[in-house]
This record gives structure tokens, C-alpha cells and sequence, in this order.
């Protein structure tokens, strides 16, 4: 296929409400604010990528981010042509983009150029990384709130056909925990596998107990457990639990674990991504999508993302995040059924927004 010309890189906010507030790790915010960059070819192929740094976690502010996608929006046209295949995208994107580039929007730019190869082949790009894939993927209920609403939530979760639930404990003392997440074993079933996420948020002594206390729970992993990452090491090897990082992985020296829980909107875009899922795959080490509460066209990219990395298809990637939204820019969202993406049957393109949802 010919190389590709851009003639058009615009760029627009959105603010989507959601149906209940962002995690206060994340800022604890009612609505999902973030950019749409639009393509468009000189063939008339239209996509789009999105750019939606999460408050809390994210390093760049929003005015980074406005300076920076003014630059792409010039440079993406001005630098034509550019290759028609991804990986050829992703390394030329890797030489054009400055080093300063934001993680959210070096996804943004990347996801938005593979988005418009896609429109023009008619499939997706996931396709053509020379990798082999996954046409399904396993994908994790995301269950937060207080105790009676999560518990709510595991039953309409376990009724939709998810098998994988992560709870989030943090908030709750270790004590709480334990009576928690061992009522939610119970009521799921052991076919219901069980992601305990702390954020960070006890000291050693309380996830230690926590450990004891749950020791005859069926957890899958615990998530970030202590508040001091330098403490990972010793509840790693004194609770028995397998133990998964996720802020931990973005500092210069990660702590060992068993899963790497990724967020490429945080860890710098599909390229950073699949490198990272050669050094987790070449270390023995488990690795998760995870989304940082993007939009569908996001999610699009992460689903895709997840079926290229992830070890088998029931590595459940943490892409259950749509519904939390009272609605999306996509004209169709992204459907989950009984707890699974069909990758392959379900995302199609070119990405069609709701009619107001286009720059």
C-alpha cells in the first residue's frame, strides 16, 4: 500500500460524565476530561486518537498538553509522507516526536496514526505488528465505592458473565478488608477470580495481616499493597500472595513482582508497550492492560494492545471501564460480553463517532 499523506491534524476537548466518581487516586472527579486528535488523509480516511491524561497519576498539565498537541497538529502534516505500515508508524513517530512529548500524547499520536492505516486498509492494526495475537480477550470487572456498593456491583458483575473481578481496598482499614474481599469470594464463587487493588495505602504490618487473613481466599494478585515500594520485596516473600505493580513500575528502579500492571496512557503509548511486554514476557513476569479511564476510542487501542501482549486470552485486561460512563464519544461503545472483548469481531474501521463527537 502507498504511503500516507496527512492534510488535516485537528484537535478537540471533551468532557464525558461519568456515573460514578474517578477513584481519589485519580483525581475523585464526576466527569472524564481529555482531547480527540483527528486525521484526516489525502485520500479522505478519516480516525482519531485520544489524549486523556489522568489527574493524580499523569505528569503533564493540561496547558503541556494544549502547547503540545498545537506542535503535532503542525508537524503531522509537514513531515509527509508517512509509512503504511505500523511498525515503520511507530518508529518514525519515535523520530519525530521530541523526547519532552507527554506519555498521554505520544498514545494519542500514535493511536491516531495506526487508527487512520486501519480506515484505510478496513482492519485493524493489531493485525499488522508481526505478532501473533488473541481474537478474544478475558476483561476485569473494576469494582469501587463503599462496601454495600461494591458489593452491588460484584453481583451485577458475576450476572453478566465476568470472571475476574478487581476490588478496590484501599480506603478500608485491613480488618475491613479481610471481611470484604472474603464476603466478595464467597458471594462470586470459585469460578470468579479476585484482583485486590491497595493503592499504596497500608504499611507493611496491615498488608502483612491482610495476607493472614485472606489466606484462604482465592486472590489472583494483590495490588501495589504497601505504601513504601521499598516494603514490596519483604510482603512478596512473607504473605504468599503473588504481587502486582502498577505506580511502582513507572519509577526508575521497579520492584520485583509477578504482574506489571501497564497503563500506556502513563507508561508513553504502544510503542513503549510492546517493549515493555518483551521485558516482562523475557523476565517470567506477568503483564496487564489496564486503562486509565479513556474514552472508547481509547479502549479501542487498549483492547487491541492487551490481544497482542497479554500471555493467553484469559489474562483479563483491565478495560472494563466503558460503562462507567453515562455516555461515549462513540457512536457504538465498546461492547464486554460475559466478560469478554471479541477483538476481532468488534473493532472495526474506521472509528465512528456520535454525530456531535467529531473535532
Amino acid at each position: 500500500m502507498e504511503s500516507v499523506n496527512i492534510v488535516h491534524a485537528r484537535t478537540r476537548t471533551y468532557s464525558l460524565p461519568l456515573r460514578q466518581a474517578l477513584p481519589p487516586l485519580a483525581g475523585g472527579a464526576r466527569a472524564r476530561q481529555g482531547w480527540l486528535l483527528q486525521l484526516v488523509t489525502d485520500d479522505q480516511h478519516v480516525d482519531y486518537g485520544e489524549i486523556a491524561p489522568l489527574p493524580g497519576l499523569s505528569r503533564e498539565s493540561p496547558p503541556e498538553i494544549h502547547a503540545q498537541l498545537d506542535a503535532v497538529a503542525e508537524l503531522l502534516p509537514a513531515v509527509n509522507p508517512w509509512p503504511s505500515t505500523p511498525l515503520d508508524v511507530l518508529t518514525r513517530v519515535t523520530r519525530e516526536l521530541p523526547r519532552t512529548c507527554a506519555a498521554s500524547v505520544r498514545f494519542g499520536v500514535e493511536m491516531a496514526l495506526l487508527n487512520v492505516l486501519a480506515a484505510r486498509r478496513g482492519s485493524p492494526w493489531h493485525h499488522e505488528l508481526d505478532r501473533p495475537w488473541h481474537p478474544t480477550i478475558a476483561v476485569n470487572a473494576l469494582v469501587s465505592g463503599s462496601e454495600a456498593e461494591q458489593r452491588s456491583a460484584v453481583q451485577l458483575a458475576v450476572d453478566a458473565g465476568y470472571t475476574c473481578l478487581k476490588l478496590k481496598v484501599g480506603h478500608l482499614s485491613a480488618p475491613a478488608a479481610i471481611k470484604h474481599v472474603c464476603e466478595v469470594g464467597e458471594r462470586a464463587g470459585s469460578k470468579v477470580a479476585l484482583r485486590v487493588d491497595v493503592n499504596r495505602a497500608w504499611a507493611l504490618s496491615d498488608a502483612l495481616a491482610f495476607a493472614a487473613g485472606c489466606r484462604h481466599c482465592a486472590i489472583a494478585y494483590v495490588e501495589e499493597p504497601v505504601e513504601n515500594p521499598e516494603d514490596l520485596a519483604t510482603f512478596r516473600k512473607d504473605s504468599g500472595l503473588r504481587v502486582a505493580v502498577d505506580e511502582s513500575l513507572v519509577t526508575p528502579n521497579p520492584p520485583p513482582a509477578d504482574v506489571w500492571i501497564v497503563k500506556p496512557t502513563l507508561r508513553g503509548g504502544i510503542a513503549a508497550t510492546l517493549v515493555l511486554a518483551d521485558a516482562a514476557r523475557a523476565a517470567g513476569v506477568e503483564l496487564v492492560i489496564s486503562s486509565a479511564f479513556e474514552s472508547g476510542v481509547g479502549l479501542r487501542a487498549l483492547c487491541q494492545l492487551a490481544a497482542l501482549t497479554h500471555a493467553t486470552e484469559t489474562v483479563a485486561a483491565g478495560v472494563g471501564t466503558g460503562d462507567w460512563f453515562v455516555r461515549d464519544v462513540l457512536a457504538d461503545p465498546l461492547a464486554i460480553t460475559h466478560g469478554v472483548c471479541h477483538v476481532d469481531r468488534d473493532i472495526r474501521f474506521p472509528t465512528r463517532l456520535r454525530e456531535k463527537g467529531a473535532p
